[in-house]
């Protein structure tokens, strides 16, 4: 980065993550820019050396060479970090309820559909043939207390009357 064309102060400056409506993206981490300050020499300091000014160019190119070593160093720092985290993160998000302790219900349609299914018995629904029914046996007619009718077209009110006599 040229600081001159930009006309921007030395320093560190924080870069943000930003989504295409020009939001801050606040799942990334932000990134750090150096901007270093550029040594400029005497304008007469390289003329008036014995080898024509050869000196002081292989030194800045030297000092430029190790700061950009510096920066590559660090480049490939923030971005083993940036590989590790990514790989968190589609591990993740490839968990579903056969991989996890995540119940069935937080799965995706699609995982739904890619369960594998039961294999057919080739048994029909519902009960199957040999299978002893189970119902509700009728009480023995000495142990009813009473009977009445229930007709649809008596009144709540003659319902409650008659069902409390019979209680008594």
């Amino acid at each position: 980065m040229d600081t001159e064309a930009t006309n921007e102060p030395t320093g560190r400056y924080r870069l943000d993550a930003i989504n295409d409506k020009g939001h801050t993206v606040e799942d990334l981490p932000a990134a750090y820019v150096v901007v270093a300050a550029r040594e400029q020499a005497p304008v007469n300091e390289h003329r008036n050396s014995a080898d024509g000014g050869a000196s002081f160019v292989m030194d800045r190119l030297e000092r430029q060479v190790e700061m950009l070593l510096a920066r590559v160093e660090a480049l490939e720092t923030e971005n083993a970090s940036l590989r590790a985290e990514n790989a968190e993160l589609k591990r993740r998000l490839g968990e579903n309820s056969s991989n996890s302790s995540k119940p069935q219900s937080s799965d995706s349609p699609a995982d739904r559909d890619a369960r594998p299914k039961d294999a057919p018995t080739g048994n029909p629904r519902g009960g199957q043939r040999g299978h002893k029914g189970h119902k509700r046996t009728f009480l023995p007619v000495s142990r009813v207390r009473s009977s009445r009718r229930c007709d649809a077209r008596s009144s709540r009110h003659d319902r409650r009357s008659t069902s409390h006599e019979a209680d008594r």
